[in-house]
């Protein structure tokens, strides 16, 4: 059976090297996920994510309201509180299912680009939030890998 060493891949440093300050000082930053932080207000001060894209909003489903149903539980628009009225145009966001007067999501989409129920991240034209994004969920799929593997070793 081989050392946790072998299978890690480990090779211990040659006599009088020391360990690399600046790298584990990284190594440690990326474990705590403080890099990830960091990044993101730099890039974003504001904190605020960018508009939805304009291809997204175009593309938005837009139906009559049938009055409650099963598919249109809801009997209200959470942005702006009013009842819907029978053949009433609503959007119903794909992603999660939720729905809202047309008008009233394209203006709020037109200001950010999360659904205002859940807050769930929609498509932007802002190249720099998208690979942000794609960045933290890579990161966050990496990090249950981790957890995953470091389960299987020690449990």
């Amino acid at each position: 059976m081989s050392s946790y060493f072998e299978e890690m891949n480990f090779q211990p440093l040659p006599d009088g090297q020391g360990p690399n300050q600046q790298l584990e000082l990284a190594r440690f930053l990326l474990d705590q996920g403080l890099v990830d932080e960091v990044d993101w207000e730099e890039a974003f001060p504001n904190g605020k994510p960018p508009p939805a894209s304009t291809e997204f909003i175009n593309s938005l489903p837009v139906v009559d309201f049938p009055g409650p149903n099963k598919e249109f539980v809801d009997v209200h628009c959470p942005i702006c509180i009013l009842l819907y009225e029978e053949d009433e145009k609503i959007c119903v966001l794909p992603q999660c299912k939720h729905n809202f007067h047309a008008k009233c999501l394209t203006i709020w989409l037109k200001l950010t680009s999360t659904c205002p129920m859940c807050r769930i991240f929609l498509p932007t034209d802002c190249e720099a939030w998208e690979n942000a994004k794609k960045m933290k969920n890579e990161q966050e799929y990496l990090k249950k890998e981790l957890e995953q593997l470091h389960h299987r070793m020690y449990n």
